[in-house]
């Protein structure tokens, strides 16, 4: 996707006070819905001029902040030096090699503009650890005719129950969906949603030879503290299910999964 577009409204993005309004609205959704600590490493993509990003930067320990458009990245540059910032880190281009597996992706608005998304969720599941929480902040399925100009639009807004299996097809579970603004346009609302999904957050079944839960499970099953062991009594085998987002030992389950998704 070209980004001569964006380059150019870059230095007047956050003039628009409908577009502050929406990040305003998707920045306090994400806070509200997911327990944000200052432990947590997160990244967005698709990052613009920051405006998500600077909202979220001090409830988390740091922030990548990725887009493809220079333009953007020189705003978010300056806005984070102008700001005093030290937790936001711009990166122009692709899904940056960041060596260690982050707490949380996000995307504000971006979505719509990627061909291929399955694809990229997919990379995002690679780049969350077990555990880790995936935001999308877009529109609801609509007409057409929210843009003014459609070019780069690969997306007209996206029906929620279609994007709920494609995330859970490529990993996630505990899906949550939202709507968090109406973008009132053209005489009409288009309304925005939230989606969040853990990764891992699902229910699985795996043979084991135990009979009581974790300690007598095999060497691979007691990795994982979130398994429930059902044994059929003696040495018979059972099976454990995995009865929520998955807690590694060293990695605890975002406490906001407070249920099983079976």
């Amino acid at each position: 996707m070209s980004t001569e577009r964006f380059d150019q409204a870059a230095a007047g993005w956050d003039t628009k006070p409908r577009r502050l309004q929406l990040a305003h609205a998707i920045a306090g959704a994400i806070i509200a819905t997911i327990p944000l600590t200052r432990d947590m490493t997160a990244l967005e993509y698709g990052c613009g001029t920051g405006l998500v990003a600077l909202e979220l930067a001090p409830h988390v320990h740091r922030i990548h902040g990725l887009d493809s458009s220079p333009g953007m990245i020189k705003v978010l540059g300056e806005k984070i030096a102008e700001q005093g910032v030290t937790n936001v880190e711009p990166f122009l281009g692709e899904l940056p090699d960041l060596q260690v597996p982050l707490d949380l992706i996000y995307m504000s608005m971006t979505l719509h503009h990627i061909e291929e998304y399955v694809e990229l969720l997919n990379q995002f599941a690679q780049h969350l650890k077990p555990g880790g929480v995936l935001a999308l902040a877009d529109l609801d399925k609509e007409d057409g005719t929210f843009h003014d100009d459609n070019t780069g639009i690969a997306h007209f807004g996206f029906d929620q129950d279609v994007l709920q299996k494609q995330v859970a097809q490529c990993g996630f579970g505990a899906i949550k969906n939202q709507t968090v603004f109406n973008f009132a346009k053209n005489d009409r609302d288009y309304p925005v949603f939230l989606l969040t999904a853990v990764k891992g957050g699902r229910a699985e079944q795996r043979m084991c030879t135990g009979s009581s839960p974790l300690a007598s499970c095999s060497a691979q099953e007691r990795r994982y503290s979130g398994f429930e062991h059902f044994g059929q009594g003696g040495r018979r085998p059972g099976f454990c299910r995995w009865i929520s987002a998955p807690q590694f030992v060293q990695v605890k389950a975002p406490p906001w999964v407070t249920s099983p998704v079976l």
